[in-house]
């Protein structure tokens, strides 16, 4: 873990391959030609040169590993005798790296059957990673990156049907590796042939460190567009530097179809780069390159046209005047890549030069070929030196978040010290942190957050509480509560009687002409800022007026000031990015959303809650805009409760619906998001409005900060991914989040309806969860707790294990306490589902109801199929509204001694004494 204000320690393991003796000859009338291969799991891979027909091969080679965290990794030796046909393993070994002592060099003597023996020198040494700040007060890893020369020579094919009707595949290879090049390698294309034979040879410079995996695509060229054949990704570090190998990859598993194709990896002489890591990702080296496009302007009816850096940001610009004569574009420089001229950004460039990695301060032509004509562009690259990146690359909380921390503790000390009548407050260390957990379900989980939340500060709890999270609807209660700088102080009451004013008004209030032109402007003005626009602005202004019912100014950033002095819990709002693939599992990313900053835990990336929305590239800010406000943050938030809005507007009519310039016809079918770049905007917004109302299915699109960012060669080790599952999408590197361009987050629902995902996290040492489970599940009242448990389990995080099938056969109640006493490190949940139990027949606690009119407010319905708090019901009448407030904040009063008595539990274990 990178520490605050620390430079991060990594250590060299230095292996030495000396000597072997009397090794027995594989070969018939001469000795062995013997070389050693060693390999750290998962990517790296060394050879010795070959000792040619010698039985006491020397070697005295050195070798230098770079070990991150710690030492409990295996290292593979292998002892091969070369030939010319395939080379033979004559013995395979290994050694546990943990058992080798720091600073001290030690010679392993290894036992080679028959009556050989092998001698390697071992030597670990600590080596200081250099640091490099980002967020004031931070340091940030550097690694050395070295370079690998990869010779792919693709040779030939055996297929079996064409694809054509009439003749045979007219066959090309495909090669796209992305940590090394923008754009792939095509080979010619053999005409009308099932056996086709190439034997074209490509290079790439592979950074090593770097997960790199080769896609390999056999295409059959048609007149319309190439039919993909097959299509293969192969992880590099499957090869073995300085060695020739022949592979052939099966088309189908159905068929013996195959293509065959040679590898050679070789060390480069290249001096290393320095890369920005975190240990899962890496930052590459940033320039700025500039084409002086004065040639083209001048020369060339070129007005209008467009510029195409692939790989670069922006990878498009538009030779839009003549005044323009140079055009800025941010690269990775140790990409290769394509300059090209293009009649637009959407069509293929008509001429292309190719790129090689350029050093960071560089000046050269690159030729075109217009017109028939060659024309010279000058190029010029900068390097970008800056005294910090703006992604925040570490797994930690941030530094003002345990700022807040230690003024939260202060305060829930003393807290703890009225409510436990204590002799003086806990200390920090004893002090346990406490999150509300809340959940999905819209209006409803609203609702009854805030009956729950108003309960907890009438019996203390409140006041003691360091997090509070949410999903979907909960996320409403929360926009609410952190408008107010002092809330749960000065209780919920008022914030209550606000939300009940608007959220039971009529549904169709919404959707007046008024409000429609209202989410036109606003949703103009977005794209006017630079932001994308999506289905999910539309979606949170409608949930504004719903909830809010007037336009709502503030920003996330803005509820620092409700916490900055620690007199409220931390708010930390929630959106997953859903990562699926065909014939594969989904995967639910979870984004964290607090004021001091919004990312993922997974990749350890951050960036401040302001710049989230803004351009990012190779971890830097290129594009500053205007914080998003938090009405179209809550459209992200509760993205999957958004579909639902369309069956409200059904009830509208045609008219008030359509409003002016609207189109009513059915959508195309048209990508779900909008790249706005290249419509205007009125268009852009009717398309929107259109669509939420024909009920498609939609998520949000924002810029995405990781962009250009490469995953470390041992990503796939770390806990927070399950690449073993070879059917997860995290077993594809090449398609995992920092490879998009921008991010499509959803509401967390989609993966599980309850927030508890980010109070999980080891860094926020939560000790007790009390949940607040408002999903619609009545079937199940377990369900999101299951999906927890799965979650922790598939993530290595440690959470109580709980039998379920024994709570199951039990009668329902309104509260669980589960914890796991066998280990320590598992919180305490404390965990309210959706039940009417008690409360029928009590308005409150020990006081029954009597009257006629009691008795019929204590049958709230939260399980039928006619109850009016289903997930699609927006708006409640007054009587609805306040009984499932007076539910749920019933359900929490009523168990006061249950939480009482658990909470003091957990002080007791902190502080060691009787309380």
């Amino acid at each position: 873990m990178i520490l605050h204000n620390e430079a991060v320690s990594s250590h060299t393991l230095t292996v030495t391959v000396l000597k072997a003796e009397n090794i027995r000859a594989k070969d018939f009338g001469s000795e062995s030609d013997c070389y050693v291969t060693l390999i750290l799991p998962p990517a790296i891979v060394f050879k010795t040169t070959t000792v040619e027909n010698d039985k006491n091969p020397e070697w005295n080679q050195s070798f230098n590993f770079t070990l991150h965290n710690n030492f409990q990794t295996t290292l593979q030796i292998h002892l091969y005798d070369e030939d010319p046909l395939f080379d033979e393993l004559i013995q395979t070994m290994v050694i546990d790296i943990s058992t080798l002592t720091e600073g001290k060099t030690e010679i392993k003597e290894f036992a080679i059957q028959p009556e050989g023996k092998l001698w390697i020198a071992f030597t670990i040494k600590e080596s200081e990673r250099k640091a490099v700040s980002t967020f004031k007060g931070f340091s940030l890893g550097k690694e050395g990156v070295s370079y690998w020369k990869l010779n792919v020579t693709v040779l030939k094919a055996k297929l079996g049907d064409s694809k054509d009707y009439f003749s045979e595949s007219d066959c090309y290879v495909s090669l796209y590796l992305p940590t090394a090049n923008a754009s792939a390698f095509n080979t010619k294309t053999v005409q009308n042939n099932n056996n086709p034979e190439w034997n074209e040879t490509f290079t790439f410079r592979v950074p090593s460190h770097l997960k790199n995996v080769l896609e390999i695509r056999l295409l059959d060229e048609d007149p319309v567009s190439d039919d993909l054949l097959s299509m293969t990704m192969y992880d590099l570090s499957n090869l073995t530097l300085g060695k020739k190998e022949r592979i052939a990859f099966n088309l189908n598993s159905e068929t013996t179809n195959q293509i065959l194709i040679l590898f050679e990896m070789l060390q480069s002489e290249e001096p290393p780069s320095d890369y920005v890591s975190n240990g899962i990702l890496l930052a590459p080296p940033f320039s700025a390159l500039d084409v002086n496009v004065d040639k083209l302007l001048n020369n060339y009816d070129s007005l209008g046209k467009t510029i195409k850096l692939c790989g670069a940001c922006p990878e498009n610009q538009s030779l839009t005047a003549k005044e323009a004569t140079r055009l800025r574009f941010f690269i990775n420089r140790d990409l290769a890549t394509e300059l090209g001229l293009a009649t637009s950004a959407v069509d293929a460039p008509s001429s292309v030069a190719r790129l090689q990695p350029l050093p960071p301060e560089h000046t050269c032509k690159v030729s075109l070929v217009i017109d028939q004509d060659t024309v010279d562009l000058d190029v010029e690259t900068h390097e970008c030196v800056d005294d910090h990146i703006a992604v925040r690359l570490d797994f930690d909380i941030p530094p003002q978040e345990k700022e807040f921390l230690k003024k939260r503790k202060l305060i829930v000390g003393q807290n703890m010290q009225k409510l436990f009548g204590l002799d003086s407050p806990p200390s920090a260390s004893q002090v346990p942190t406490i999150a509300v957990v809340g959940s999905g379900g819209g209006s409803r989980a609203m609702t009854s957050l805030l009956g729950s939340l108003k309960s907890l500060k009438e019996i203390q709890v409140l006041d003691i509480v360091s997090y509070i999270t949410g999903v979907s609807g909960s996320t409403w209660t929360m926009s609410a509560l952190f408008r107010d700088a002092n809330w749960s102080q000065d209780g919920i009451d008022r914030v209550i009687a606000e939300i009940r004013k608007e959220i039971c008004k009529d549904a169709l209030s919404i959707l007046t002409l008024e409000k429609m032109e209202y989410y036109r402007r606003e949703m103009e003005e977005k794209i006017k800022e630079g932001h994308i626009l999506s289905h999910t602005d539309l979606a949170g202004l409608l949930y504004e007026q719903t909830v809010f019912g007037e336009k709502v100014v503030n920003t996330l950033s803005e509820q620092r000031k409700t916490v900055n002095e620690g007199q409220n819990p931390l708010p930390i709002y929630t959106a997953v990015n859903m990562k699926e693939r065909m014939g594969c599992e989904s995967e639910a990313e979870w984004c964290e959303f607090t004021p001091y900053e919004v990312g993922f835990q997974k990749y350890g990336a951050f960036v401040r809650a302001e710049d989230y929305g803004s351009q990012f590239f190779l971890g830097h800010l290129i594009r500053k805009l205007p914080e998003i406000r938090i009405s179209y943050l809550i459209g992200i938030w509760s993205s999957f409760f958004a579909v639902t809005m369309s069956q409200l507007m059904t009830h509208a009519s045609d008219e008030t619906v359509s409003g002016p310039h609207m189109d009513n016809k059915e959508p195309e079918n048209e990508p779900l998001t909008l790249d706005t770049q290249h419509m205007e905007p009125s268009s852009v917004v009717s398309r929107i409005i259109s669509d939420v109302l024909m009920n498609r299915p939609f998520s949000s699109k924002e810029y995405n900060f990781m962009h250009g960012l490469f995953l470390h060669s041992s990503y796939n080790t770390h806990s927070n991914f399950t690449a073993w599952k070879e059917s997860h999408p995290d077993a594809f590197a090449n398609l995992l989040t920092p490879s998009d361009s921008f991010l499509q987050l959803i509401d967390s629902g989609h993966c599980i309806n309850i927030g508890c995902a980010p109070v999980l996290r080891p860094e926020r040492e939560v000790d007790i969860f009390i949940c607040f489970d408002n999903s619609w599940t009545p079937s199940d009242i377990f369900k999101e707790l299951k999906l927890t448990a799965s979650y922790c389990q598939d993530h290595d995080m440690p959470f109580p294990r709980i039998d379920f099938t024994t709570l199951e056969e039990q009668p329902q109640r309104e509260v669980y306490i589960l914890e796991d006493m066998e280990n320590p490190k598992a919180p305490v949940v404390i965990y309210f589902p959706l039940v009417n139990d008690s409360f029928r027949y009590f308005k409150e606690p020990g006081v029954k109801r009597e009257t006629a009119e009691e008795i019929k407010a204590g049958e709230v319905d939260v399980k039928s199929s006619n109850s009016p708090f289903k997930t699609e019901e927006l708006v409640y009448s007054p009587e609805n509204f306040d009984s499932l407030v007076n539910l749920t904040a019933y359900n929490v009063a009523n168990n006061k001694e249950i939480i009482i008595e658990t909470l003091r539990k957990v002080l007791k274990s902190k502080m060691d004494i009787k309380i």
